[in-house]
């Protein structure tokens, strides 16, 4: 071993520089470590889907239109269920190469069900929200929370008071219906 090559500061040895080269070149001559090398720019499992989920409700956050009748404390637990909504639905289609595409429909669909829910608060008729949700599609809802969430709407709507009354009830039904698993 050479004198001083094979050490570190405070004279300590460098185990990869044993053969007195320095550790530079011994490095360079080692094959490339799939570890560290391709493999480490791909995300974590989770890591596509939840940025995947959390655009699209930015999106849905950052559009005023939708919120039309919807007050602050009706409007905060909907977009919090659709965030489960979404984040649900991006996990179940992260592999998917048109991943990408597949949440833009279920953004798109998320949007239609927000302006339903407008429209069901102002009205006090649950039909507009029953429709979206019977054309959302499957990316969207599975068929199991889509009937998850038509049972748990309330039907005497119109009892309740003012539109803001209305639209908590609405997302407090909503909400009582999870997403599930995509069973």
């Amino acid at each position: 071993m050479m004198e001083g090559s094979a050490r570190g500061a405070g004279g300590k040895p460098r185990p990869h520089a044993r053969d007195g080269t320095g550790g530079v070149k011994v490095l360079r001559r080692l094959p490339p470590c799939r570890r560290w090398g391709r493999t480490a720019a791909r995300p974590l499992p989770g890591e596509r889907a939840d940025a995947l989920a959390r655009r699209a409700v930015e999106r849905l956050g950052d559009d005023e239109r939708l919120r039309a009748d919807l007050t602050d404390d009706s409007y905060g637990p909907l977009l919090s269920w659709l965030s489960r909504l979404l984040l649900a639905t991006a996990r179940r289609r992260e592999a998917d190469p048109d991943a990408e595409a597949i949440m833009e429909a279920a953004t798109a669909a998320a949007r239609v069900l927000v302006a339903a829910v407008s429209r069901a608060a102002a009205s006090g008729d649950v039909a507009p929200i029953a429709d979206a949700l019977a054309h959302a599609p499957p990316e969207l809802l599975t068929p199991a929370e889509r009937a998850r969430v038509l049972a748990a709407l309330p039907r005497d709507l119109a009892a309740y008071p003012s539109a803001g009354a209305r639209a908590r009830r609405v997302v407090e039904a909503m909400a009582a219906a999870p997403p599930g698993d995509g069973r």
